[in-house]
């Protein structure tokens, strides 16, 4: 029975050691090579990904920077314009000019489609109401007035939108 014993705690030997050994040549160089792909794998969609998300950002802020530089310079060219101030300054009830002969907010709007609506407010009670020019209401005062520190120029801002439409909201 001796001789029966040995080949079984020799082969149980071996097999634990070829155990060992696989362990250690086969299965933890592929695990470290594994994490390391991983690893490497992630940062790199990561840095992809970061990149994609900036340009993109650039290329909207370009849009808009142009969008806006548009915009900002027709509202300077209406707020310089001189029979325009005329009007809306008049202080008795004779009217300089009729609203109607004042084409230059329909051309802007003909010509820029990136703008869908134009109005100008007064606190002037002598200008007459237009589709384009009115006086402004309490609500449009505490809201638009107020935020204005400069005469005679143009503000930004959120304001009420004109936008008949709910499902298509616009930049006010």
């Amino acid at each position: 029975m001796k001789t029966n014993r040995q080949p079984i705690t020799t082969s149980s030997k071996i097999a634990r050691e070829m155990r060992l050994r696989l362990t250690l040549i086969v299965v933890l160089p592929v695990l470290i090579v594994g994490i390391f792909l991983i690893q490497y794998s992630y940062n790199a969609l990561n840095s992809q990904f970061s990149n994609q998300i900036e340009s993109d950002n650039l290329r909207v802020k370009s849009i808009l920077t142009d969008c806006f530089i548009n915009i900002y310079n027709l509202s300077e060219e209406i707020i310089n314009d001189r029979s325009l101030q005329e009007y809306l300054m008049k202080q008795d009830s004779e009217l300089l000019f009729p609203e109607s002969s004042y084409t230059r907010i329909e051309s802007i709007l003909m010509q820029n489609t990136s703008i869908s609506s134009m109005h100008i407010y007064t606190t002037n009670p002598h200008v007459e109401e237009g589709s384009y020019i009115s006086a402004a209401t309490e609500e449009i005062y505490g809201e638009c007035f107020t935020n204005a520190n400069i005469p005679a120029s143009t503000t930004w801002g959120l304001y009420p939108s004109v936008n008949r439409n709910k499902d298509n909201p616009e930049l006010t």
